[in-house]
Parts: C-alpha cells; sequence; structure tokens
C-alpha cells in the first residue's frame, strides 16, 4: 500500500492501520524530516520524499525499488 501525505494527519492513521493489519506500507512525504518521522515514530516500512523526485516517472521508480515490483495493491 502507498499512503500519499502519510506524515499529515488522516495519511499517518491508514498507514499506522495498515501495518496492524499485516500489510506493507510505502509513505511519500514532503522532505527527509518528514519521511524519518513516517519510518521511525510512525512505523511505515519504507517513505518516499515527493520532492527529490524529477517527475512521476522517477516517483513511480522509486516506489518499485522499495521492493514493491508487482505495482501497488492499494493507493490512499
Amino acid at each position: 500500500m502507498v499512503v500519499s501525505a502519510a506524515a499529515g494527519a488522516v495519511g499517518s492513521v491508514v498507514g499506522q492501520l495498515a501495518r496492524i493489519g499485516g500489510v506493507r506500507v510505502i509513505g511519500i512525504a514532503g522532505g527527509p524530516d518528514k519521511c524519518r518521522y513516517v519510518t521511525e515514530e510512525l512505523g511505515f516500512d519504507a517513505c518516499i520524499d515527493y520532492k527529490t523526485a524529477a517527475d512521476a516517472k522517477s516517483l513511480a521508480a522509486s516506489i518499485d525499488r522499495q521492493r514493491q515490483p508487482k505495482g501497488v495493491d492499494a493507493h490512499f
């Protein structure tokens, strides 16, 4: 599962609930501090800093590198 705005109020809850349910969760947030918060405090499996992606294609490639080569089953 990929969660946009993972450091925000709704995204953080959605990701944590998914993790409790045993789902692998990749967050998307803006900046290294927010990504660190998402992984270290919220417990997401990984976080991608969208500000480092040049375009949508490179963002998708980042998701693939996070062990989601078969694609994403859910996006919130």
